[in-house]
Parts: C-alpha cells; sequence; structure tokens
C-alpha cells in the first residue's frame, strides 16, 4: 500500500519510537541531539520526512534521495 505526504504515521504502521529508531539508524553520531518538541510535531509522512531532512543537514549528512517531491508517493 502506497503512502502520500499526507497519509498520517499511524496508517503507516509507525509510532514515535519507530520514528526514533529510524532517526538513530540515520545519524552515526550517537551524540546527535534529537529535539522531542520536533519529533512530537511530526505526524504525517511528509512531516516526516522534512523533519528528518532537518536532523540529517544539522548532522552535516546529505539528506538527497530521503524526501521526494509531494507528488510522489512512498511505498
Amino acid at each position: 500500500m502506497p503512502f502520500e505526504n499526507h497519509s498520517l504515521l499511524a496508517e503507516a504502521g509507525l509510532d514515535s519510537l519507530s520514528v526514533l529508531r529510524i532517526a538513530s539508524e540515520l545519524i552515526p553520531d550517537p551524540d546527535q541531539e534529537i529535539d522531542p518538541t520536533g519529533l512530537a510535531a511530526v505526524r504525517t509522512v511528509g512531516d516526516l520526512l522534512h523533519w528528518l531532512h532537518g536532523l540529517l543537514s544539522s548532522a552535516g549528512i546529505s539528506s538527497a534521495g530521503i524526501a521526494p517531491s509531494s507528488a510522489e508517493s512512498i511505498r
């Protein structure tokens, strides 16, 4: 089932702990701080992509290929 940027994370089977696990897998630095306020605001697949992009950018990691355009769906 494809998920669109507006799909709720719950519909995709993700909760905040799952999102935290995804972020920790993408960020190799264990000292990288994750803003809990930003994480709490993540409700949709699009929010997650945007949040991960910002997180990776702040860690100095390229996020090319992570954030598809709003017209694409996530599988």
